[in-house]
């Protein structure tokens, strides 16, 4: 066979392979330019190939001592190949990976090179000697399918061949070979998105069930979305489109549609009964942050809230207050003084209200304070009275002339003044205490989840 339709050949029987394995991101030139380079490499036994004219120093004494197709085209071949190839990977991404300005400045920190650089190396170099094994096999059998065949056994004289009947094997350069390089680059291009994403998932894609995109999500650590066909639950009305998914829950997808929160499955008590569901990764990260306030006005929460971002987690609101919510809202609750939110938009936020009953709870209270000053004046006034002297008396004439029952009953009632409004200072504390409490104040933690 010619060196285009062994290379096409090892990197096509490469991707599968990796794929099998669920080796994703196969699709990369470093991985195809391993698999080329095996495809190519038991040919180094013959001075005019191509990977002869480049090692001719190899090439010569292998031809000249073993002949073409023997050493290089057996199993120990193979093995010894990919041994030699193996420790030149590792010296290679070992060197590549220990001189990286990143793995400098690792180092220049302290932290422990095999701790960087032994995870990422060993990867690489399984991957790559992987590829260059499976091209060097794939050159092995397709000159297996030869007329003249290869020595599989080597030192076993015996030449390996299939299939058994001579007329059934093309030439080298034949016009079979040709028709075999086409049928094995469509292949490849069919192969192509295998390699890219796995074998696993390329299966899930294809199937396009909910259950395979449940499953494919829960693989991804990016921000992923799909693409779907379905009925909504209720109206059976058709719809179909791209929405983010933000997260599985009870073996539904939760996504982001249409500035609207839905659950996506073929279960009957989700939103969306879906036919069809494909993701769409990307390498996006996901968008989540974190927000924490104490005891801040409605005005400000909503001013520090971004607008598209869906709204997670906890708010404490005023003692006393039944926010007003809609009972088909999904995305917001309230248990006490707990408002629980789960993807909230801001809008949805921004249109809270609360009953007539807090305001009412608010008039009271201040109602109350507002008596309780004014007789605490009243008394404060009176007491202030009864500490001077009866109208048109001195001190002395006060004294000379009041009789000793209207002396006592002033004493008893400045007395029972001063106790009062000892009583009266208690109760506006706690009346005010009270009104501090259903001030319009919230507190709490939220993740806010930007969305498209």
């Amino acid at each position: 066979m010619t060196a285009p339709t062994h290379s096409v050949f090892g990197v096509f029987l490469s991707l599968i392979i990796l794929a099998l394995f669920d080796v994703k991101l196969s699709l990369h030139w470093s991985i195809l330019a391993c698999a080329v380079l095996g495809s190519l490499a038991p040919d180094v036994d013959m001075p005019k190939s191509i990977i002869g004219r480049l090692l001719g120093f190899v090439s010569k004494p292998l031809e000249q001592r073993f002949g073409h197709r023997t050493v290089t085209h057996s199993i120990f071949g193979w093995g010894v190949a990919t041994v030699l190839f193996a420790g030149l990977c590792t010296v290679g991404v070992w060197g590549y990976g220990f001189f990286k300005p990143s793995t400098v400045s690792y180092l220049y920190l302290n932290l422990s090179v095999t701790s960087i650089l032994l995870p990422a190396l060993v990867t690489k170099v399984i991957r790559f000697t992987g590829a260059f094994a499976i091209g060097y096999v794939s050159h092995i059998v397709l000159d297996m399918m030869t007329p003249q065949g290869v020595r599989l056994l080597w030192p076993n004289p015996k030449w390996d061949v299939f299939p058994g009947d001579v007329n059934l094997r093309p030439e080298t350069g034949s016009k079979s070979e040709f028709i075999i390089f086409i049928v094995i680059a469509v292949l490849l291009g069919c192969a192509l998105p295998v390699s890219q994403y796995g074998l696993k998932s390329s299966l899930r894609w294809l199937l396009a069930t909910p259950e395979s995109a449940i499953a494919e999500f829960k693989e991804l650590r990016t921000r992923t979305f799909v693409e779907f066909k379905g009925v909504f639950e209720g109206t059976r009305e058709p719809i179909a489109g791209r929405a983010e998914v933000l997260e599985v829950k009870n073996k539904r997808l939760v996504i982001y549609f249409q500035h609207h929160v839905y659950t996506l499955s073929d279960e009957l008590s989700a939103d969306i009964l879906a036919h069809t569901v494909r993701i769409v990764r990307t390498s996006d990260r996901v968008p989540l942050t974190t927000l924490s306030f104490e005891r801040e006005s409605r005005e400000k929460l909503l001013r520090v809230l971004p607008e598209n971002t869906l709204i997670s987690g906890e708010i404490v609101v005023p003692k006393g207050m039944d926010l007003k919510l809609s009972k088909a809202a999904k995305t917001l609750s309230q248990t006490g003084d707990r408002l629980l939110l789960y993807y909230a938009s801001k809008v949805q936020v921004q249109s809270l209200g609360w009953d007539d009953g807090f305001e009412l709870m608010q008039d009271e209270e201040e109602a109350k304070v507002q008596a309780l000053a004014e007789e605490q004046e009243t008394l404060r006034s009176e007491l202030s009275d009864l500490q001077r002297p009866p109208k048109g008396l001195t001190e002395l004439g006060a004294q000379v002339f009041m009789k000793a029952d209207e002396k006592e009953r002033r004493e008893h009632r400045k007395k029972a003044i001063r106790v009062r409004l000892k009583a009266i200072a208690m109760d506006m504390a706690r009346e005010n205490h009270k009104l501090r409490s259903m001030k319009l104040v919230f507190s709490g933690t939220v993740t806010l989840r930007e969305v498209k």
